[in-house]
């Protein structure tokens, strides 16, 4: 799974072999790892990115995400 995240601040960043979406815990959702990105929301958190490389983002920063393949 390649994954397309773009940032507000006009930058784009890819992860090659999307494995998984760490979700950090905040006073209003726990703490999750997500594999099935298909129904996968943002909600206001952030979230480690887990592929080729790694990327440790707030969800205020994004405007999307995209997958692509599997």
């Amino acid at each position: 799974m390649y994954l397309t995240i773009k940032l507000k601040d006009g930058e784009y960043i890819g992860v090659e072999n999307l494995k998984l979406i760490k979700q950090h815990k905040t006073k209003y959702i726990d703490a999750v790892d997500i594999v099935d990105f298909n129904d996968f929301r943002l909600c206001d958190a952030q979230y480690t990115f887990v592929g080729d490389s790694t990327i440790l983002l707030h969800s205020q920063n994004i405007v999307y995400l995209s997958f692509k393949g599997n």
